[in-house]
């Protein structure tokens, strides 16, 4: 047996009470190692499709918007790189994560652990692969003359918010789906219309000013121009629109702990059903 399977194994068979925070932590990040390891070594490209796959999802993005429809204006190319791959981050880990608890039911009914593991996993295994995404990101937006600057010192915190909302959306939506089964059958239909409704391909500009407010209570939207205003103005973020980010999280987090604290025991039997 691998080490690392084997290190997964013995703290699995652990009871749940002797499992604190940290080694919750780090048997979350030891599978997510494991099956990004997996994936890698079903392709010949190995590692290089978490690059090319994105890659390729924004060079058909440009050809629709910026050729097909001569969305060509300045900066276009900048400005939907700089929306498009923060999304597809939230995307695919919502997508991925959705169905985790009732995909992972057979170990969820052999040992005592928390379903949020699951989703969990998906978050840890996406955020490891967005890491060299946004490295392609950043060295496209130097050689495109958008330099770095000292605003984007501002990215560390916005990722981390980008983090806590993808978990607690992740986690909420895979605590649900186990009750609501249908519901799974929405998430792609859901992942599209907060893509197109976030400002992706058009200009907040273009949204009448007393919309924009209800426009920026979408927190992918608010995302998405925290990033613009660092990458494309050079600026800092606004700090009203990530206060309102705060409270919005914030209120996702607390849905999460108060479903997990009501239905934690429920999982291991509805999952079944």
């Amino acid at each position: 047996m691998h080490p690392e399977s084997f290190h997964l194994a013995a703290s699995l068979v652990k009871p749940a009470e002797q499992r604190g925070f940290a080694a919750f932590a780090d048997l979350v990040w030891t599978k997510a190692r494991l099956n990004l390891k997996s994936e890698a070594n079903r392709s010949y490209l190995s590692y290089l499709w978490w690059v090319i796959e994105p890659l390729m999802y924004m060079v058909v993005f440009y050809f629709v918007f910026g050729v097909l429809m001569q969305r060509g204006e300045a900066n276009f190319i900048a400005y939907l790189l700089t929306g498009l791959i923060p999304f597809q981050w939230f995307g695919k880990t919502v997508a991925q994560a959705s169905n985790s608890i009732v995909a992972g039911r057979g170990l969820l009914n052999k040992v005592r652990i928390s379903p949020l593991f699951f989703p969990l996993v998906g978050v840890a295994q996406n955020l490891s692969k967005q890491f060299f995404i946004f490295l392609v990101l950043f060295l496209f937006l130097y050689f495109y003359g958008l330099p770095p600057s000292i605003h984007w010192l501002a990215l560390i915190p916005l990722i981390l918010l980008q983090l806590l909302l993808i978990a607690s959306v992740s986690c909420l939506i895979a605590m649900v789906i186990p009750f609501v089964r249908d519901l799974a059958n929405l998430v792609p239909t859901g992942v599209q219309f907060i893509m197109f409704s976030s400002g992706i391909f058009f200009s907040v500009e273009r949204i009448p000013e007393q919309w924009q407010s209800i426009f920026f209570a979408n927190p992918i939207a608010n995302i998405l121009q925290q990033y613009r205003t660092i990458f494309l103005g050079a600026s800092w973020p606004d700090l009203g629109l990530i206060g309102v980010l705060l409270v919005e999280i914030a209120f996702l987090m607390l849905l999460v702990l108060c479903f997990l604290r009501n239905f934690e025991g429920k999982f291991a039997r509805v999952v079944l059903e």
